[in-house]
């Protein structure tokens, strides 16, 4: 052991073991830190991890990318775990690494926008009042407005008539007069229902009534309906071909769609691959038909199942009846089969 008296540091050559707690007032720098129940980092191959992770401990565990993956994309994982110490086991399944990220980034995004969306709305009132602007008041639909320089913030969504006869969504607006007319600022809109793309708020409720009638599945056919008319679509390969024309956030593996078929039914299908695809043997159908269909895929009932089998064997015992009856046959009563036998043995005598 050496010591400094620069920095008091001391150097220990060798193991140090500490049974009790131990505080650390500056910067904790370590190539490993061993504990259980620690996760070891993510490694390019199980290879790389026994080299660099080769004594585990019972808790620990780590992430192998999986075989043709690039580290930028990070899409999925083998998961390792020690459950005896010094020994790795892959646990057998994978740890989604992009969906957990795609997520965390999503909410990240939708927070930076409302907080950018506030900031502005704060920054805008701030400056009019820097300029010599006075508060007015909040405004609705129906309120006829002061003159002079002055500002009202508008909330509710309507026709404000007094205000240059301005259409105004719901959310954060701010009418300012200039001296000769009335200036429109919409900082923050909030919408009924959620809209693609869209950086405004929604309602919970919107949102709750959106799903409720639409569903889950992608709606086709509302998407693509024109002057209140449901688009129709032939079949499952026609309403993927006009979704090759959406952007690529509503293409994405594992989703639901359903479109109005010419008939006037609604068809439901869900991909069954990970990524995109328009290949029709990649979905599955979630439509049930009510008699079993030469090359369908759709679900059927086992009650349809059992009846289609109890007509086909109704018929088939049916037709052999009929084909029987239509042969010709020799028909004697009891009678006559007794004389034709009394000859016999005559003859025989």
């Amino acid at each position: 052991m050496s010591t400094s008296d620069t920095r008091r540091a001391t150097v220990i050559d060798g193991d140090l073991y500490v049974y009790n707690n131990m505080s650390v007032g500056g910067i904790l720098s370590a190539r490993v830190v061993r504990g259980r129940d620690a996760f070891q980092g993510l490694f390019r191959t199980s290879l790389a991890l026994n080299t660099f992770r080769p004594s585990p401990l019972v808790g620990q565990w780590a992430l192998v990318m999986i075989a043709d993956r690039e580290i930028e994309s990070l899409a999925l994982g083998e998961v390792y775990f020690c459950e005896e110490d010094g020994t790795w086991t892959d646990a057998g399944f994978q740890s989604e690494i992009a969906g957990v990220i795609e997520q965390l980034e999503g909410e990240k995004t939708a927070r930076e926008t409302a907080d950018r969306a506030l900031q502005t709305a704060i920054n805008a009132i701030i400056a009019m009042i820097e300029n010599g602007y006075v508060y007015a008041g909040i405004a609705t639909p129906s309120t006829t407005p002061v003159t002079g320089k002055v500002f009202y913030i508008a909330l509710q969504a309507g026709m404000y008539t007094n205000f240059g006869n301005t259409a105004v969504i719901q959310g954060f607006n701010i009418f300012k007069y200039n001296g000769s007319s009335w200036l429109h600022d919409a900082l923050i809109g909030i919408s009924d229902v959620p809209t693609y793309d869209s950086s405004g708020l929604v309602k919970s409720g919107g949102t709750f009534n959106f799903v409720m009638k639409y569903g889950s599945a992608f709606d086709i056919s509302v998407y693509f309906a024109t002057g209140g008319d449901l688009a129709t679509y032939a079949n499952l390969t026609a309403a993927l071909t006009a979704m090759n024309d959406l952007p690529e956030a509503y293409k994405r593996g594992g989703m639901t769609i359903k479109f109005k078929d010419s008939d006037g039914n609604y068809l439901q299908y869900r991909l069954k691959t990970y990524e995109w695809s328009t290949d029709i043997d990649d979905w599955q159908s979630e439509n049930a038909d009510t008699v079993p269909a030469e090359n369908s895929d759709n679900l059927i009932s086992s009650g349809a199942v059992y009846a289609a089998i109890a007509a086909a064997i109704e018929t088939e015992v049916t037709n052999r009846n009929e084909a029987i009856s239509e042969k010709d046959y020799a028909v004697i009563t009891d009678e006559e089969m007794d004389e034709v036998l009394a000859e016999g043995e005559e003859d025989e005598e």
